[in-house]
């Protein structure tokens, strides 16, 4: 009995609990002033600062007709690391390479991220 109860207090001694890892959600809209001419592909880029030089985290792409476009997405403790994030928005035409708009934003804690695309000088018609 006294064996039973010594293996029993190894065994419970040993177990630690770890919770999981939290996941961080970012979310956000991603905006534009003028309204889209026609059907536009938005990529929204997490990007992370590491030795001063941006590193990509995770990418996001979704096809739109119109804006506001709502995202959300969630980062594992590994991706949020411990340096500034920030958020990366291009707008394309679909069919079109040439980049039509922009907007970069950090990421505040965990607030909502609002994007709003500054369209280049030869929007809508970026070759």
């Amino acid at each position: 009995m006294r064996g039973l109860l010594g293996l029993l207090a190894l065994i419970l001694g040993g177990c630690a609990v770890t919770p999981p890892p939290v996941a961080h959600r970012v979310e956000g809209e991603v905006r534009m002033a003028q309204p889209l001419p026609r059907l536009a592909r938005i990529e929204v880029t997490v990007l992370s600062r590491v030795d001063g030089q941006p590193r990509e985290v995770q990418r996001l792409r979704y096809e739109t007709g119109a804006l506001p476009l709502s995202f959300s997405t969630r980062l594992s403790p590994v991706q949020w690391g411990s340096g500034d994030l920030f958020l990366r928005a291009y707008l394309y035409f679909v069919g079109m390479p040439a980049v039509q708009a922009g907007a970069r934003e950090k990421i505040m804690g965990e607030n909502k991220v609002m994007l709003t695309m500054l369209p280049r000088r030869c929007f809508p018609n970026c070759q």
